[in-house]
């Protein structure tokens, strides 16, 4: 008796879905690559509005929130809270963020500040002790 081979066949929902899988990789690495060019920038988040400011330049924001006016000032390619209405104030004592990632939220006022964009290629990424 001749024993039954099995034969694995692709039905056309399995190329499609091989497929979808493949470009969908594809569009994650090609925006993941593009998006990290420039220089780093501001982000200023709030539940209403979100903005974008370079840390090359120096200026000083007044951003509403939820409990009043949070000030944020831009200085030297560093970003910081000034001033604050919350009660604790754990935003302003925060060190100024320069970095890639980095981040500072005043949770009371509800407005969240990072740091996104690619950083000059002699920069660190990690520091150890």
């Amino acid at each position: 008796m001749k024993p039954i081979q099995k034969r694995f066949l692709f039905r056309p929902a399995d190329i499609f879905f091989i497929l979808l899988a493949i470009v969908a990789i594809g569009v994650s690495i090609h925006t993941a690559l593009t998006q990290q060019n420039g220089t780093p920038y501001l982000i200023i988040s709030t539940l209403e509005e979100d903005w974008i400011y370079p840390l090359d330049r120096n200026q000083k924001l007044c951003i509403p929130g939820a409990i009043g006016e949070s000030h944020i000032e831009i200085k030297n390619g560093s970003a910081f809270f000034i001033d604050s209405p919350c009660d604790n104030k754990i935003c302003v004592m925060s060190q100024p963020i320069s970095r890639s990632g980095e981040w500072i939220a005043c949770l009371p006022n509800q407005i969240f500040i990072r740091i996104e964009g690619k950083m000059p290629q002699h920069s660190l990424d990690a520091t150890s002790f």
